[in-house]
Order: C-alpha cells, then structure tokens, then sequence
C-alpha cells in the first residue's frame, strides 16, 4: 500500500513518501449505504421522503479507494492524502469485513470537516506544486440534481433528529466554487448518487450547505478544469446490485473498469505508457452502464452524465497494452464527411448509440405526417400507434400548447405526428413532432401535458429561421393501481429527420448524448463547427446547439465572439445571452471587465424569459447566483437579483435531462409566463 493510515485521526490516509510542498493528488472518498434516519435504519425520521438504505456503496467507495491507493498513477503527482468515509451496511461488512478499515462515518460533521481539510492541505500548496497537483471527490450514497451544474449529496445522518435541516447535505455547486480560486487547476468529480425525482424534496429548494468558503468569481482560477461525472440524469435511478455479493454500483464498476484501461476504451499511449483521458472514459462510462443494465435485467435508465468546466484531460495512467510487440488494438479512424458536414459515427459512437436505441424495437412511422388528431377518431389508430389509451391521452385530450412570443394558447391540432417508437411493455416512447404551420411562432413553444394522476409536464421548444424544427420527445411511464399511466420522464431533442443545419446540430447532439463531447466535436470538422455558429442568421437553434457543445468542450478558441452576435442579433431569444455570460466568465485575461459585460447580458435574462435549453438555463442558475452575490459592484444588479428568484421559483420543477428545458409537477394553474419569464416577440 502506498497510504497508511494517520494515528488518532479516523479516515485520513497519508503516503509517508509525499514530501509537503510537493506536487500530489488530494482525494476524498465518500460510501454511504447506511442512512440512520431514513427508512429502514435504526431510527428512521418521522417523513424521509421515500429515501431509504442502499445495497453497495459503501463497498463501491471502497474500492475506488483501493484503485486511487494501489493503481491511480499520474508521473509526479503521487497521492498525497485521501480522506475516507464509510457507512457500510451488515451485509457489505460480512462480505468484505477490510470495508470498516480506518473509515470515518460521513456524518454531515465528519464529511464537513474532512472536506474543509481537504480544502485547507491544498491550499498550502506552493503555486508551481499547486499547478501540477490535483483534486479528486468520489461519492456514492443518495442525491438530487438540482440542475446539470448542481447535485446535492446526502450524509449518512441526513434527517437526523430534533431539527432536522434539509440542507445539512455536500452541494456540488459549493464544493467546485470552493475549490475554484485554489493554484490547484485539475478538480475530478465522480458522483455515483441515486437521483429518483423526489418532487417533495425539490420543492422545498434543496441547495445542500456551504461547506468550503467560496471566493469572489474575480479571484477564481480562470485555468482550472472540473468535471463533474454523474451516474446518471435527472429523475433516474443510479442502479446498484441488490446486494454485496452480486458486485458494485453500476456506475462504480464501469468507472473503474475504465480507470483500469478496459481493452474496448480508447487510450492515448506514448512510450511504456498510456493516459486514460476524460472524453473517451465519459463514453466508456455512458456505454458499460448501459451493458451491465441488460447484463442485470434492471428495467432502469442511466444515462452517464458529464458536466462541469471539462478538457480531455488526463486523470490516470496504465501500462500499454500488448507489450510484446503487438501495437494496441484502437478503433479505426473516422471516415470521410457526409452531405451533412458530419463524420460518420466511431464504431464506438455507433455501439453506443445502438445500445441506446434498443429498447425501441416497436416503430409506427407514418406515410405522412399526421395532423388533426386522426388517431383520436379511430380507436384502432391509436392503439396501434400508442399500444396504450392512457398514453395516448398524452397527447391528444390533455395535449395543450403555448406560443411563448403570440402567448396564446392552442389545442392538440397544434401537433403534427410523424411517428411513435416503443418499446413491448410501453414505458419507453419516442415520438417526432412538428407544429403544424398556422401554429408557427417566432419565439417558441412550451408543450404541455398531464399524466393519470394528474401531475403536469411541460418542455420548452425553440423555433428556427432555417426550417420549422422536427422534435423527438421521449418519455417514460410508470403503473399506478391508483391513477394508471405517470410520466416519470419527458426529455425533447432536435429529431434526426431535420435537414441542412437543424440535421447536422440533431447528429452532433446525438453523439453528445450517446457517446461523449469528445465524440461529438470530432464527428465535425471544426470548420463546421464554426459555421454553424458563424451561420447564424440562417439557423440561430443550431447556432445555440453548437456554442453549447464548444462550450462544453472548452473551445473557446473556436467560439471568437460569435455568441455575443446570437445574443444581440435575435432579442427574443434567451440562450445566447447566457452562453455569451458563460463564455465572458471563462475569460482568464480582463476579468473585471469581463464579470461587467456578463451580468449587463445576464441582466437581459428578465425580459427575454429563462433559456429554452437545458445547458443555457443551467449555466444562467450558475452564473445569476455568482454575480449577485459579488462584491464588486456589477450594472444591472436589481435585474439580476430579480433574475435569481424567477430561477428559484422554476428550479423546483426543471428537469434536465434532455437538449431543450422540461418542467414537471408544477401547480395547474401555472402560466408558463409566470414560470420562465415573458419573452420579447422579436417583431
């Protein structure tokens, strides 16, 4: 073993041959199985809020500490100290008694004081060591996405008695600005947390505590790359096995099968050696779930997330493959450009799209687009097309649309149908839609529908200059003996049967979403990338669709300042104003002028309504709770602060799973003008 245990401090592991001042990776390591207070513990809250005790993840932290103690390798930043913090359950103790090995149990306490150490043991770092040293955060246990920048990660005490505070829990959003104005540059999420929607949580605005001090934006490190891995989405499950013996968390053992170089991840090798790095382990990550889901007959979605300020970095090291002589087996090289600008799919892409799709096996696709609710007149159509007539209420008598720059609202003859994908036990769809012409708008759309028991569900669909856009709206539902169907799902997308730049923005958000950024930068030609949002007077959406995928990829580089002319040019819209606030804040160089024309743009949030796409809203929370909180003076500050709580009031109900924005269990009455803001018509 590299690390030994510290005497007299429960948890902390040190590496006796790290020298202080020297570069080094600072690591905690969070498993929490067993909840006191929740149900099924040894003293479970009066209202736990349906969160009970889980299988594996203690004895999956477990192991990502033996990996980062046995295997993790980065040349001249050996692990310096890890924090540990276990709350396994009897059965995880019987099958693995070395779990309970010098582990604190993460209590909000312990889990509070180990990560201010962490904090304050890097900080101390000399800045030419701080540059080359690294951060590494790894929890299993449960959690609740607030949006795609924000989870909140619950202590194995949650809930505990006489007042129980429901922010007594890690935020992420606290953890990353607390680390963000440290010389350390390279900060690595791994959040392996169950995230089922719990509605009764979210509305009460669950934001997790302020643990680490967080510096005035100003003075963070504009350098810094921080990932943020999440097991999965919005409303799904992170599934683990039922129990020990059966094996880890899903996540946990896709993660370090790739930290491990699996043989089918794509390695950078040089030398003896080869780096394991983000973009290619996000998509082994997003594809082994996947496989491992079937290989357990788990009827659960888990789609891999990767969000944060990310890079293709490198987080580890493994010896190269086949050292004898046989060169590593690589998938082959992409191929040439299609019609579209767009490179055909990696094998790898196309694996993982694949397994993405199979559960669709059941496809209605029609000779013609379908309008006027031809399928609610023959029953037959319907049950053809649906497999269910509670599904099919969907989208026909509890079917409503609102025009966002008319503000009028329409019946379901607003829809045109092109087809339904399903699977055989109809829980999964897929269906691709339209607005049919005389329900265009220039601004956008918030498509509204309510399940059996009546809760609401909504997403916000952009228009386009190019072409009116096809849209894939997927859900899930889910039995109820009391109310039947419930939507537990409702995420849209760009469909891929749009053309020219709506098509070409459809496939790269695609192979975001069934690979990795990695992937869908490379499946462009960076010139396409470029014209797409150079090019957009002609297709502002897919303007917006490639500045989110850049962005996401940090390529700045290839941004200029494009996406302040999406902002300026197209007033009714609002994601090119936070994008451009985004793109501002990264900016190393001028930052204080920098903080000044992000929030004027930010500002402009309030009258142009919130970002219709998931991302920009995203990033708009992020950066709204920033700047008020400033000290430096910023322009438009009652705007912003007007901003931050029509962003508050919306969070409880945000979905974010899919490209564009979904909204779900807000109250009947809601006009979507009171929930994300009235938007300018443009006219």
């Amino acid at each position: 073993m590299k690390l030994q245990p510290a005497a007299g401090e429960p948890g902390l592991w040190v590496n006796p041959n790290w020298q202080e001042g020297q570069p080094g990776a600072f690591a905690v390591v969070i498993g929490v199985s067993r909840y006191e207070h929740l149900e099924g513990g040894a003293s479970p809250a009066q209202e736990a809020y349906g969160l009970g005790q889980l299988a594996v993840s203690a004895l999956t932290a477990f192991e990502v500490f033996r990996w980062l103690d046995g295997t993790f390798r980065v040349a001249g930043c050996p692990l310096a100290r890890c924090w540990l913090l276990l709350s396994p359950t009897a059965q995880e103790v019987t099958h693995d008694p070395t779990v309970q090995t010098h582990c604190a149990e993460p209590t909000f306490d312990n889990c509070k004081k180990a990560l201010k150490f962490w904090h304050y043991h890097m900080n101390r770092l000399p800045a030419a060591a701080a540059e080359h040293s690294r951060a590494l955060f790894f929890f299993s246990g449960h959690g609740l996405e607030v949006h795609q920048e924000h989870q909140v990660l619950l202590p194995s005490d949650y809930l505990a008695p006489p007042s129980p505070s429901l922010d007594d829990a890690i935020s992420t959003d606290n953890l990353k600005k607390g680390l963000a104005s440290l010389a350390v540059r390279h900060h690595f999420f791994f959040l392996d947390a169950c995230r089922n929607d719990h509605q009764a949580l979210r509305a009460k605005n669950l934001r997790g505590a302020t643990i680490l001090t967080e510096d005035e934006s100003a003075l963070t490190n504009a350098e810094r790359v921080a990932p943020q891995l999440y097991a999965t989405a919005s409303g799904q499950q992170a599934y683990q096995q039922p129990e020990p013996g059966k094996g880890l968390s899903l996540f946990g053992r896709a993660l370090l099968d790739g930290l491990a170089g699996a043989p089918d991840l794509e390695l950078d090798c040089a030398g003896p050696l080869c780096a394991v790095n983000l973009y290619p382990l996000h998509g082994y990550v997003k594809r082994r779930v996947i496989e491992l889901i079937e290989a357990a007959k788990a009827q659960v979605r888990q789609p891999v997330k990767l969000s944060g300020i990310v890079d293709n970095e490198a987080i580890t090291f493994v010896d190269r493959p086949h050292m004898l002589g046989t060169p590593p087996t690589t998938p082959p090289p992409v191929r040439g450009i299609g019609p579209k600008g767009v490179r055909e799919a990696s094998p790898v892409a196309e694996h993982s799209r694949a397994l993405h799709e199979r559960a669709l096996t059941v496809t209605r696709s029609l000779d013609a687009p379908m309008g006027e609710r031809v399928w609610t007149q023959d029953y037959q159509i319907a049950h053809d097309l649906f497999g269910s007539e509670n599904v099919t209420a969907f989208w026909t008598t509890r079917l409503r649309v609102f025009r966002l720059g008319r503000r009028d609202w329409l019946d379901a003859n607003a829809v045109r149908l092109y087809s339904v994908e399903r699977d055989e036990e109809t829980r999964t769809y897929r269906v691709d839609v339209e607005f049919v012409e005389n329900a265009q708008d220039n601004v956008g759309h918030w498509l509204q529908t309510s399940d059996g028991a009546g809760t609401l569900h909504a997403c916000v669909l952009s228009t386009d200059k190019h072409a009116p856009p096809i849209f894939s709206i997927e859900f899930d539902v889910s039995f109820d003996d009391g109310s039947g169907r419930r939507l537990s799902r409702l995420d849209a997308y760009l469909s891929l049967r749009n053309t020219g730049l709506l098509g070409a923005a459809a496939e790269m958000w695609s192979r975001y979403r069934t690979a990795d950024v990695g992937e869908a930068v490379s499946a462009f030609e960076l010139t396409t990338l470029e014209q797409m949002v150079r090019e957009k007077l002609d297709s502002p959406l897919a303007a917006t669709v490639a500045g989110i995928i850049l962005l996401r990829a940090n390529r700045l580089d290839r941004l200029y300042d494009w996406l302040r002319n999406l902002a300026n040019w197209f007033p009714e819209r609002p994601d090119g104003s936070a994008l451009w606030a985004e793109q501002l804040m990264r900016r190393p160089a001028e930052r204080k002028q920098a903080i000044s024309e992000a929030a004027d743009y930010l500002a402009d949030l309030t009258t142009r309504g919130l970002p219709h796409t998931a991302e920009g809203l995203s990033y708009a929370v992020r950066l709204a709770d920033v700047l008020v909180r400033l000290e430096q003076k910023v322009p438009q500050r009652e705007k912003l602060e007007a901003l931050a709580q029509r962003i508050q009031n919306a969070l409880p109900f945000f979905r974010p799973g899919g490209l564009f924005a979904a909204y779900g269990g807000f109250p009947a009455d809601t006009d979507p003008e009171e929930l994300i803001g009235p938007h300018r018509t443009g006219d």
